[in-house]
């Protein structure tokens, strides 16, 4: 004996198929742009001081390794940051 539903089951795990959970791909395209961009920028932060320092770059003595892994934490935590920004907008 059968049931009819109208729920579509998975034919995997025999239960109800589900969502798909949001991806990075629901992000604007701009924002991988931006966040290689400030991966590049903590590189070159971290380039110029070692290699190359820039004027008044010498001055930050050590700060200069702890602005690259702000800039690098902050790429990192940007797209999380605004796709949870969107969710709660859509919600």
């Amino acid at each position: 004996m059968t049931t009819n539903t109208s729920e579509a089951v998975d034919s995997k795990t025999l239960g109800p198929v589900r969502s798909r959970p949001r991806s990075m791909t629901d992000l604007p395209p701009w924002i991988g742009g931006l966040t290689v961009t400030m991966m590049f920028l903590a590189t070159g932060v971290l380039i110029t001081y070692t290699l190359l320092p820039l004027p008044g770059q010498e001055s930050l003595g050590s700060w200069n390794y702890v602005a690259s892994a702000a800039i690098y934490v902050a790429s990192m935590r940007l797209p999380r940051l605004i796709r949870r920004l969107m969710k709660n907008s859509l919600s």
